[in-house]
Order: C-alpha cells, then structure tokens, then sequence
C-alpha cells in the first residue's frame, strides 16, 4: 500500500516532535554509565572520608587535653594523676597507676570521649631528685647565702624533668625503640579499641605511627626534652640560678666589707691607744721639766748661800732643764703625729662604714630579686 504524501509528512513531523521532547536512548544509557561511575567512586571514597572525619575528631578531642594539661601543669606544678575509676577523677593515692585513663572531671573537662593516659612517675625519698612529675616537690634549690623561702611553683617541676632525663630506667616509654616521654595520650580511633602498644600496660605507640587496616589510634606524646623546652625550663632554671649566685656574689662582698669595717674599728682604737700613751707622755715629759726646772732652782738658791761649791750642781740642774725640754718637745711631736694618724684612721674608718652600707644595699636588692625571680616560676 502505498502512502499518501499528507501521510508520510505527518509521521516525520511526529517522531521529529519526539526527538525533540526527551532523550534518545543511546543519550540516556550515557547518561546511566556516568552516574554508575560517580557512585562507585563516591561509594568507594566514603570509608576515607569517615576515617578522615573520625581522625579529626580524635585529634581534636586529644589536643583539647593536651591544653588542658599545660594549663594544670601551670597552675599545680605537676601533672595530674591518671584515673582508674569512672568519673575521670586523678587517683595520686591509692591504687594509683603509671598509665591509667584521662582525668576529665580533674582537668575540667566534659567526659564522654574514653582517652589513655601516662605520666612519668620515678619517685626519690631526696626531694632534689625526685622525678614523679604527678607529685609537687621542692627540686629547685639554688645555691644562695640563705634560703630563697617561697612556695613549690614551675621551676620545681622543671627540675623534675631534669631528674627524669638523667634517670637510666626510664618508667614511661613510647613506640618499639623505648623513648622516654613525659606524657602520653592516645585515642582508640574509630573502632574504639585501643590497639598495638597503646593496649599494653604501661606503653604507648608513637604519634607518627602509621594507619593501617589494624592501627587507627591517635596519639600525643610530650618528650621529656620537648616538654622542658616548651615550658620554656632552660632560660628559667639559668636565670633563677643566675640570680641566686649574684645574690651570693653580693653577700661575698659584704661579707669582705663588713670585715674590712670591723678592721678599721680595730685599728681606730689602736690609733686612739697610741695618741693617749703619747698624751700620757707628753705629761711625763712636762712633769719632767718641771721637776728639773725646780732642781734648777734650788741649785741657785744653794749656790747664792755656798757660792763656789755649788757650780756643779748649777751645771747637773741646767742640763737636767734641757733634756726635760728636749724630752717634752719629742713627746708634743709624737702627740701631733698620733693625732694626724687617728684622723686618718678615723677617715679611713668613714669610708669603710659607707663601703658597708653600700654593699649590704646591694645584697638585700640581688636576694630579694633572686627570690623574686624563684617565686615567678614559670609565670609569665
């Protein structure tokens, strides 16, 4: 049958309509494969994207309580103790462990997120070495004329780092070569077991421990060195030390001051000793002349009644007169010069009291500075 040409026309004007309304069907299978392929890869990339949502959380929650230790290290001079009980309460007493979990409610913090925790413990009956970093104890003890009286602070705590490094026998460690670290913190990822060394009792795995298909904790470690560079120890450990040896310094040189004062008390009253035995001459030496003086005198009266026989007891008296004169003009001199050595003394003694009063200022100011300067700790 043949069709008419209105006929023809009307059917290619319909499918050309067709075409024209929607897709044809090598468009939308296309389109399908296109789709197919984004969700295989989105399906594919979701246990990534959970495992890097979870990760951040972790890290997150773990960084939270690493601030929230340096802010307990600042205000109590040491670390908090790691629960061992719920309600995330430190436990220093009793029971207490090495490694325990984190003590939120201590730290103020809000629980709910299960963390691990250690912190160094090596306890030594001698404060001075002492290296349980959960415990306050007077480590720091500059070497100062006296005693630099002030409460336990930072500088205490710094000094039980310092004990920790120099121990042989590390009591907290991370990852498989034994580094000694000050704390530790792990996060059991998102399975919520904690895995590899973080599960063992007293160790933890390194922070750059690698992710695997049976590893995805978190963890932060504060090397014992690392800590005592962030607290800034080094600068404030030398500086404290540095003021309490000026302190000493300064007491030295008062202490020399105040004998080279008592020196010249000594030597002011032997001065004087020696200026009033020149004074007590002098009187012998005018006593002197006047008892010649009156031999003198008499020897005239006797050679005015005897004339000739008297002349050598004239002569005996004149040289009697003379020698009590020279004698009492030496002892005048040695009066005048242990007068003019007193005064000298007596300047030289000035000076030395004004040389102790210096120097005793200059030593009250570097021991108060110096305890001053321990009581900061680690204050801003």
């Amino acid at each position: 049958m043949i069709m008419s040409a209105s006929k023809q026309a009307g059917t290619q004007q319909t499918k050309r309509a067709i075409k024209d309304a929607g897709f044809s069907l090598i468009e939308i299978a296309v389109v399908l494969a296109i789709s197919a392929a984004i969700g295989l890869a989105i399906w594919s990339i979701l246990p990534k994207l959970r495992g890097s949502i979870t990760a951040d959380t972790s890290r997150a929650a773990l960084l939270e309580a690493q601030q929230a230790l340096d802010g307990f290290v600042t205000r109590n001079h040491r670390l908090p103790c790691p629960a061992t009980a719920a309600g995330g309460v430190e436990n220093c007493g009793a029971g207490a462990v090495l490694v325990g979990t984190f003590p939120y409610s201590t730290l103020g913090l809000s629980g709910g997120v299960n963390l691990r925790y250690g912190a160094y413990q090596n306890t030594n009956g001698n404060p001075v070495l002492d290296a349980n970093l959960t415990r306050q104890a007077a480590r720091f003890v500059p070497l100062s004329p006296a005693p630099l009286v002030s409460g336990i602070n930072g500088l205490d705590f710094c000094a039980g780092i310092k004990n920790a490094v120099s121990n042989a026998t590390p009591t907290l460690q991370a990852g498989a070569t034994n580094v000694p670290i000050a704390y530790a913190l792990a996060h059991p990822g998102a399975n919520g077991v904690f895995e590899n060394l973080n599960a063992t009792a007293s160790g933890f795995e390194l922070a750059a421990q690698a992710v695997s298909n049976s590893y995805d904790d978190k963890v932060i470690t504060a090397g014992l060195s690392e800590l005592f560079g962030r607290l800034d120890c080094p600068e404030r450990l030398s500086h404290a030390e540095g003021a309490a040896r000026a302190a000493f310094a300064a007491y030295d040189v008062n202490r020399n001051a105040l004998m080279y004062q008592d020196f010249r008390v000594f030597a002011v009253r032997a001065r004087t000793n020696t200026r009033n035995f020149a004074i007590a001459k002098f009187a012998i030496a005018t006593a002197d002349l006047a008892i010649a003086v009156a031999t003198q005198v008499t020897a005239v009266a006797l050679a005015a009644a005897v004339a000739p026989a008297a002349a050598p007891t004239i002569a005996g008296a004149a040289l009697a007169v003379t020698a009590a004169v020279a004698a009492e003009v030496l002892a005048a001199a040695a009066v005048g010069l242990t007068q003019v050595a007193l005064d000298k003394e007596i300047d030289q003694k000035n000076r030395a009291d004004t040389f102790l009063v210096n120097t005793t200022a200059l030593y009250l100011k570097a021991f108060t500075d110096a305890t001053a300067i321990k009581n900061k700790g680690l204050l801003p």
